[in-house]
């Protein structure tokens, strides 16, 4: 399996004075990456995406955002446990990633002062979902699912698979883009998943780019899907990532190629440091809508989103004076198919846009 990085100066291809000028950086926001997908980084292109992805950036240290944009917190009903919408229960499992992506809407996670968010007691959260009929489906998160050892991971997701009414487990991981070798070297998670009885198992995967699509990322998809699990990506869009139709469009299209199914492209959540990676609403809808035309129909499946602390707001149309929202996932029962409008010029501008945007 890949080695963990988390010496900005071990980097391969970094300058001296490029790393001493991020080092504050890590000092508050933590730096990891494997070496997988440091070699997978063009050290020729000052600007290459996937560089952009890893390496900190010193506008990270902007004061601007929260460390819970999605009020996270309120949405707790058992340690590790949330319960935001009526038939989907999330279990953080995990507090630890294999590489750390700088846009990360849950870096709080990964502070080094505790957040007082514990990983869950398995026991006391299948009683809970046993005790809630209305719960139908189960998303392992966290950080990471696969960082947990595979024993202990296939035990959960036996336990929550078997319960009555539960039709799908979630595995929300970003490893297969990390570290795919360690879905290929683990006969026993791929061993466990095909012999799974009960839920269809879902692998949420994040892959931001094309290139991260490579020949081992892509074998690693094959001995899942091979299991009998079902693969669908999420990215956010992200300013000098994919933030352009051509990267979305070539993402898309390899994602399609691989058998994986575009599930959501994300607004980066204002979360503190990721303003400089945010892409306005208006240009990042505008951006998203152009290269879906650009697919076929198995490409374009894929839904522009943001997620709010009252739920996930499906952004699906543009008139003259307003960009056009409907939740797509709501919190509360009265916000269920309400429909948002938004001033151009608000949507235009990140910050403004989450600071006066408040549907719920």
């Amino acid at each position: 399996m890949s080695e963990s990085i988390t010496d900005i100066k071990a980097i391969p291809g970094i300058s001296t004075e490029e790393a001493e000028a991020i080092q504050r950086v890590t000092e508050f926001f933590p730096f990891r990456v494997t070496s997988h997908y440091l070699s997978l980084v063009d050290w020729n292109d000052p600007h290459d995406p996937l560089k952009r992805v890893v390496v900190p950036d010193e506008g990270e240290l902007k004061s601007d955002g929260n460390l819970d944009p999605s009020r996270e917190k309120n949405f707790y009903v058992l340690p590790g446990m949330q319960h935001k919408y009526p038939d989907t229960a999330l279990l953080l499992v995990s507090h630890q990633c294999a590489g750390y992506c700088r846009y990360c809407f849950r870096k709080r996670l990964f502070l080094r002062r505790s957040t007082g968010e514990h990983p869950p007691d398995i026991n006391n959260c299948l009683e809970y979902i046993r005790n809630h009929p209305e719960v139908r489906n189960v998303l392992l998160t966290g950080g990471d699912p696969l960082t947990l050892p595979s024993e202990r991971l296939m035990k959960i997701i036996r336990k929550i698979a078997r319960l009555p009414r539960i039709e799908a487990v979630r595995i929300g991981t970003r490893m297969l883009s990390w570290d795919p070798a360690r879905v290929i070297a683990d006969r026993f998670l791929l061993q466990g998943l095909n012999e799974l009885t009960g839920a269809q198992v879902y692998v949420m995967t994040h892959f931001t780019h094309s290139r991260e699509l490579c020949g081992e990322a892509l074998e690693a998809i094959r001995l899942l899907k091979r299991c009998g699990v079902s693969i669908c990506n999420q990215t956010p869009i992200i300013r000098g990532v994919n933030d352009s139709a051509d990267a979305l469009q070539d993402l898309f299209n390899a994602l399609v190629a691989a058998g994986v199914s575009p599930y959501y492209i994300f607004q980066v959540r204002p979360t503190v440091g990721n303003s400089i990676y945010s892409v306005p609403p208006l240009e990042a809808y505008m951006i998203f809508r152009e290269a879906q035309s650009r697919c076929s129909g198995l490409a374009a499946r894929a839904r522009y989103v943001i997620s709010h602390y009252a739920g996930k707001l499906h952004v699906c149309g543009l008139t003259d004076e307003h960009l056009v929202m409907v939740y797509h996932r709501a919190a509360f029962p009265g916000d269920r198919g309400r429909t948002i409008l938004v001033k151009r010029s608000i949507a235009n501008n990140s910050i403004a846009f989450f600071r006066t945007n408040h549907p719920g």
